[in-house]
């Protein structure tokens, strides 16, 4: 059974998510975000499919009402490293009392990023259906 609605969660294999991360993890983070984001729409490419021998969609997440992928902010380039630009993050938090959101090495940011297998694997579920 498909959801139309909403995304379906009775389709999945967790095995290969990172050990830190479970599918629950991914729902809640789904949970969290809807209220700030749009779905975006998944489009074939015909072009790099013909390149790649492979069927290839491109996920419009330009197309979220901030321009970019689901979580807005300003962005600003600091130091020589990765490193260096992240304690420059904490130092601006202690300071101005913002809140740092670590680009790749955090749990929550993880599962959030990890809603968008949700929707395409819905996507491409629902338009398999359509086809047959």
């Amino acid at each position: 059974m498909v959801c139309h609605d909403e995304l379906c969660c009775c389709c999945f294999n967790a095995e290969h998510l990172p050990e830190n991360i479970t599918i629950v993890d991914i729902w809640k983070a789904r949970k969290r975000i809807k209220p700030y984001i749009e779905r975006t729409p998944l489009i074939f490419s015909k072009h790099l499919s013909e390149k790649t021998g492979a069927s290839v969609y491109l996920k419009l997440e330009n197309l979220q009402q901030i321009g970019a992928s689901k979580v807005g902010a300003k962005l600003e380039i600091y130091g020589e490293s990765q490193d260096e630009a992240e304690e420059h993050c904490y130092n601006l938090e202690k300071t101005h009392g913002l809140t740092t959101i670590k680009p790749f090495d955090d749990l929550e940011i993880i599962a959030s990023q990890g809603t968008i297998g949700l929707e395409l694997f819905v996507f491409l579920l629902l338009a398999k259906f359509k086809l047959n």
